[in-house]
C-alpha cells in the first residue's frame, strides 16, 4: 500500500485489546490521513465516509474491536464521523460541534448505552461541544470563542420561576441561540 506521512497520531485501544487490534488516527498535514485497524502487523485503512484521504485529528472507541464503536475527529473542520461496527461504515455528523478547524473527541464510559460524547475544536467559533445521542448532533456546551457584537434579544424560559432559565440571542457574524 502507498507510505501516509504524519504530522500527528492518535492511538485508541478497544476494550479485547489482549486481541492485539487498535485503531490509528493519522493527520497528514496534506489531507492524505484516515483511521486504520492495526491488528497485529496489517494495518487496514477505513476509508471513512467512502473518503480514501481524510485527516484526522482524534479518534475515540468503546467496545470490542470487531464491532467497536469509533468517533473520528477530523483535522480540517469540525466533523465528526461515527462507526458502530467497527469501522466497516461511518456515518457524518448531521449537526457538527461548533467550530472550523481540528476537532478533538472523547467517549463517556457508558457511550454504548447512553450515547454521550465530548469534542473540542480549533478555529474561529471554537468550543465544547458534547453529544447525547451517540455523535448524530453536536451542541456547544460553552463559550469558548464565540464573537459576539450585539445581543439581539432576551427572554426568561415559560418556567422560570422553576428553572432560572434566560435565553438569549447574539450576533457576532451569526447568529446564536444561548
Amino acid at each position: 500500500g502507498e507510505s501516509v506521512v504524519a504530522v500527528a497520531g492518535r492511538i485508541a485501544f478497544p476494550d479485547d485489546y489482549n486481541t492485539d487490534t487498535l485503531f490509528v488516527a493519522i493527520d497528514s498535514g496534506i489531507g492524505n490521513g484516515d483511521v486504520y485497524r492495526i491488528s497485529g502487523s496489517v494495518a487496514t485503512e477505513l476509508n471513512i465516509n467512502g473518503l480514501s484521504n481524510i485527516d484526522v485529528t482524534s479518534i475515540a472507541v468503546t467496545g470490542n474491536a470487531a464491532n467497536a464503536n469509533l468517533l473520528a475527529g477530523t483535522s480540517a473542520s469540525a466533523q465528526v464521523y461515527l462507526s458502530t461496527d467497527g469501522g466497516r461504515n461511518w456515518t457524518k455528523s448531521t449537526k457538527e460541534p461548533t467550530g472550523q478547524g481540528k476537532t478533538f473527541v472523547a467517549m463517556a464510559p457508558d457511550f454504548s448505552h447512553r450515547g454521550k460524547a465530548y469534542a473540542t475544536t480549533s478555529g474561529r467559533e471554537n468550543a465544547f461541544s458534547y453529544t447525547t445521542d451517540g455523535g448524530a448532533t453536536w451542541n456547544q456546551r460553552s463559550l469558548i470563542d464565540t464573537k459576539i457584537s450585539n445581543i439581539l434579544d432576551l427572554a426568561p424560559s415559560p418556567n422560570y420561576g422553576q428553572d432560572n432559565t434566560l435565553f438569549m440571542l447574539t450576533w457576532g457574524g451569526k447568529h446564536s441561540l444561548w
